[in-house]
């Protein structure tokens, strides 16, 4: 079993994400029984744009960035569900049955590859989606079939991390297989940034005069651009 996922932000070193393949309940509380686990940034931190590949054994689990403990290594190819938080680990025990454990970290994200998320009683292939990840981009869930899959997109095309995240949640940009012939891509995500505009030095500038809320410039620009920036302290 394995995953991957990117991270939208710089994190600094020893920065630590929890994992869990829990669902939750209706009143927000969630199941345990099955597999948690942590991962910890390496030091000198992570940047954005970055794609961490976790690979999963009983027990173990291995990131290409990063270390981690514990393991998700019960992800079930009947449909299951990753949760990830900041702040707690996620609980191991008390979730039993409805109301369960509480968590309590910040849940960051939710992908559902099992359909859609589901209301009331669930077992361990189904979830409800808590309300802390009913905004936009943070949570996923597939309707199509498939026990595996990744984002096929474009990883290197865009200006802003805003389009790369509408890209990753249309469905239609993912590959989905029962096979077993997944390999996750660990390919980072990489902003186009335009080349930055040539420098303009102006040869001349002149204050000529001063009077209430009003400064009058004159200047030459060196090069022929007209353009003139200025920066007021205070």
């Amino acid at each position: 079993d394995g995953f991957s996922f990117v991270l939208w932000k710089n994190i600094s070193a020893g920065t630590v994400l929890y994992f869990t393949d829990n669902g939750f309940y209706s009143d927000g509380t969630q199941r345990t029984g099955e597999d948690t686990m942590s991962w910890t940034a390496p030091a000198g931190g992570v940047a954005a744009g970055t794609v961490v590949k976790i690979t999963c054994s009983a027990g173990t689990a291995v990131a290409d960035v990063g270390t981690c403990v514990g393991s998700l290594a019960g992800l079930s190819n009947a449909g299951d569900q990753i949760f990830v938080g900041r702040g707690a680990a996620f609980a191991t025990s008390g979730g039993g049955s409805m109301p369960g454990a509480t968590y309590a970290g910040t849940l960051l994200y939710g992908l559902n590859f099992e359909a859609n998320w589901v209301a009331g009683a669930i077992d361990s292939n189904n979830s409800t989606l808590p309300s802390a990840l009913s905004g936009t981009y943070a949570n996923l869930a597939f309707s199509t079939t498939g026990n595996n899959g990744q984002y096929t997109g474009s990883r290197v095309s865009e200006a802003t991390y805003a389009a790369f995240k509408a890209l990753i949640h249309n469905i239609s940009n993912w590959t989905r297989e029962s096979s077993n012939t997944t390999s996750l891509d660990s390919s980072d995500f990489v902003l186009n940034i335009p080349a930055s505009e040539p420098t303009t030095q102006a040869t001349t500038i002149l204050f000529s005069g001063v009077q209430a809320n009003q400064v009058t410039v004159s200047w030459t620009s060196g090069n022929g651009a007209n353009r003139l920036v200025i920066c007021r302290a205070g």
